[in-house]
């Protein structure tokens, strides 16, 4: 009898189960009708894309020596060549009673190289050295262009012949006897870790200037060439990319003259003690800084686009969408779509902005191979924040977020599509006479980023991973956007205060944030090598480029 009426039970309470219903609209009057909203959405046409050389773009580099040119129908010819010191890695310099110099030498291990055509990548390039000029200031370089000629040259060569790349050869110079003498003369018997005794060095021996000469038809190939000492911390030598300056000496009368080898490293703006520098960055990249200038044929063609939207590599045309435009197009849209659904105006002020994306199209080119070959992976809106002293391109997408399009390439559909949510709502909140607004330090630029292997130590904790991306993030915009420290020393491409600095801040500290030492595929911003790209204009017969915005509205 307890078993059956067990069952009974059981099936009783099967059968209240059954009879429950599920009422979705409860609680929904406890919304505020003033916390409820419509969402729209619409796609409208960007009349107006200027095209902009990146003057402004840092030329410094802590991990490449770019040299090389090359030619296009269409864009020119862009070069690139390099600027960098040369120190010593000991402090105290005591060379003796020099005999003879018997050689200054430099070597930088190969990288990899970019061409404007197939055929290119193992042509025969000259290359040149030149002494740079007396009282070179580093720390005005801003110009990737240098368009105002603060960095020139001595018009003697400064290397033994002509050195020949090939496209896959390391780099190798060997300094004149009369430029290496001169170079150990100086020095001897200098403490450099003084920083007067340092700067007056540099100001004396500002460094070397190497570049290729130029190919006299189309074609050509840029090179890169590794900057980084390549350090063996277990073994505590130098495995490469170092200078070496042998010298035969007398130190001691009895014995006589002896050969010594000192060695240097490229690219110190100051001096580093070697066992500060070996001790501290063996797992990052040592102070060493080459400033890879570039030079752009279609400095003539800036201005505002028409059919066509030219994109090139290095600091040459970028296309810019100014702040006005974005904001006139966002209020046309919302404020059309306000009226013609019958609300109230003053509606326009309440809008959110949802989502927010720059759709910059292509047409598909007659090789579909250049696609791979020089359409960038990825183009990244940024804001160019200027002052009078710095410059820095701060970028807008949030880096760490999967569901954010950060600007890759869209094969299938041939165009790019950055998100620009964040940016576009606080540009709708400002007034019009907002003091970076009217400077055009609101205006996108879209930057090119390339792909790089990169290794990563963080965190292990991943809940705190996710508050310290959050927190970075946070910092980032709180920078951009009038918090604390307001504008400058943020951004990748900045100069000035920070102008070493190539990355996205918020981009660093997030790698940081992650849960392990990783080796994996990162995007960083690139100035070194050639890319050239004719996105749709304006007047294009085919796509035009646009401004896809979703919005909410809140009900009246």
């Amino acid at each position: 009898m307890k078993l059956l009426g067990h069952i009974i039970l059981g099936a009783a309470i099967i059968g209240c189960v059954s009879c429950v219903e599920t009422d979705g609209l409860i609680g929904g009057n406890l919304i505020p009708i003033d916390s409820q909203y419509q969402v729209f959405s619409t796609e409208l046409p960007i009349d107006k894309v200027e095209m902009k050389m990146a003057d402004s773009l840092s030329g410094f580099s802590s991990s490449r020596i770019v040299l090389g040119a090359v030619r296009d129908d269409t864009f020119g010819l862009s070069t690139r060549s390099c600027a960098l010191t040369l120190v010593p890695l000991a402090d105290t310099l005591n060379f003796g009673n020099i005999q003879s110099v018997k050689k200054f030498h430099l070597h930088a291990t190969f990288d990899t190289t970019a061409t404007s055509q197939s055929g290119q990548e193992r042509i025969l390039q000259n290359v040149y050295a030149y002494e740079l000029n007396d009282g070179t200031d580093w720390t005005k370089l801003m110009d990737a262009n240098d368009v105002a000629g603060l960095l020139g040259h001595k018009p003697a060569s400064v290397i033994k012949g002509t050195p020949l790349l090939n496209g896959a050869a390391d780099l190798d110079l060997d300094f004149t006897d009369e430029y290496a003498s001169a170079y150990v003369n100086y020095l001897n018997g200098k403490n450099l870790s003084d920083s007067s005794t340092f700067k007056a060095f540099l100001k004396k021996f500002p460094g070397i200037w190497i570049e290729t000469d130029s190919p006299s038809g189309n074609g050509g190939r840029l090179n890169a060439f590794e900057l980084q000492m390549n350090f063996n911390s277990s073994q505590y030598y130098l495995e490469d990319n170092y200078g070496t300056l042998t010298i035969n000496t007398i130190y001691d009368p009895q014995v006589g003259p002896v050969d010594t080898t000192f060695y240097l490293y490229a690219g110190a703006q100051k001096y580093n003690d070697v066992k500060d520098l070996f001790s501290n960055y063996k797992t990052g990249t040592f102070p060493q800084y080459a400033f890879n200038l570039t030079s752009h044929s279609t400095r003539t063609m800036a201005g505002n686009a028409a059919d066509k939207v030219y994109l090139e590599g290095g600091a040459g045309l970028k296309p810019v969408i100014t702040a006005r435009t974005l904001i006139d197009l966002a209020t046309k849209a919302i404020s059309d779509t306000i009226s013609a659904n019958g609300l109230d105006a003053s509606l326009l002020a309440k809008t959110i902005v949802n989502k927010a994306t720059i759709v910059m199209p292509y047409d598909m080119p007659a090789d579909y191979t250049d696609i791979d070959n020089y359409f960038p992976p990825r183009l990244s809106p940024t804001c160019r924040i200027r002052t009078d002293t710095t410059s820095t391109f701060m970028g807008l997408t949030d880096a760490s977020s999967e569901n954010e399009d950060q600007g890759d390439i869209k094969r299938s559909i041939c165009c790019y599509t950055p998100d620009i949510t964040y940016h576009l709502q606080q540009l709708l909140s400002i007034t019009d006479d907002n003091n970076n607004l009217v400077r055009g330090n609101y205006d996108i630029w879209m930057l090119i980023m390339n792909t790089q292997e990169t290794t990563t130590t963080s965190q292990s904790n991943n809940d705190l991973s996710e508050y310290y991306q959050y927190l970075a993030y946070q910092s980032y915009y709180n920078s951009m956007y009038g918090g604390y420290g307001g504008y400058g020393g943020y951004g990748y491409g900045g100069y000035g205060s920070n102008y070493y600095s190539n990355y996205y801040s918020y981009m660093m500290a997030a790698m940081y944030a992650g849960g392990q030492t990783t080796t994996s595929t990162t995007y960083e911003l690139d100035k070194d090598f050639y890319y050239r790209v004719a996105l749709c204009g304006p007047a294009s017969t085919t796509e035009v480029p646009k401004l896809r915005i979703t919005f909410s509205v809140p009900r009246q």
